[in-house]
C-alpha cells in the first residue's frame, strides 16, 4: 500500500445464517477521511455505537452499494460519488454468501488505524467493535451488486 492510499477491510461478522458481510474503507490520510465522511453523511451513514456494531445494526442507505465484479471488491458508490479501491481486493466465498442474503455493513474506519494486514486477526476485528464503542466509525447498510459493467475512471483512485 502506498502511503496515503485507502485501504479496504472486508470481513463477515456472525457465522453462517445471519451473518453480515463488511466493507471497511480506512483513508490514507485525515482529509481524506473527511472527503469519505461528507459523501457517506449525505446518503445516510451515521456513526453506530458499540451494541450496533454487535448486532450488525446500521441506518440503511438507499442509494448506495457495493459492487463486486469477477470476485473483487470494485467500488462503494453513494448514488451521486463513488470510491474505488486502488488494486484488486478479492472477496471470499463465505462474504458473497453472506452478501446474497444481506445488505453489506460499510463503515469508515479513521485513518491511522490499522497497518496493512493487521485487520484480519482475531484483535484486529476486535478493534472495529472498540471503535464502534466509542462512536468512531461512521456506517451504514448498501446493496451488493455483482459484475456490473464497471470501469474506473481514468487516473481516479478515489
Amino acid at each position: 500500500m502506498k502511503s496515503g492510499e485507502p485501504f479496504w477491510l472486508l470481513a463477515v461478522l456472525g457465522d453462517r445464517e445471519g451473518s453480515t458481510p463488511v466493507v471497511g474503507i480506512q483513508p490514507g490520510r485525515p482529509e481524506q477521511h473527511e472527503q469519505v465522511a461528507v459523501r457517506l453523511r449525505r446518503v445516510g451513514f451515521r456513526p453506530v455505537t458499540g451494541r450496533d456494531w454487535n448486532m450488525a445494526v446500521a441506518p440503511i442507505s438507499p442509494t448506495s452499494a457495493v459492487d463486486v465484479v469477477r470476485g473483487d471488491l470494485v467500488r462503494i458508490t453513494t448514488g451521486a460519488a463513488s470510491v474505488y479501491t486502488d488494486r484488486p481486493n478479492p472477496v471470499t466465498p463465505q462474504w458473497i454468501s453472506a452478501a446474497r442474503e444481506r445488505r453489506a455493513l460499510v463503515v469508515l474506519v479513521p485513518s491511522g488505524t490499522y497497518g496493512d494486514g493487521e485487520w484480519v486477526t482475531e484483535p484486529g476485528l476486535d478493534r472495529l467493535a472498540v471503535l464502534a464503542g466509542r462512536r468512531e466509525l461512521l456506517a451504514g447498510l448498501a446493496a451488493v451488486r455483482f459484475d456490473l459493467p464497471v470501469q474506473r475512471p481514468a487516473g481516479d483512485r478515489r
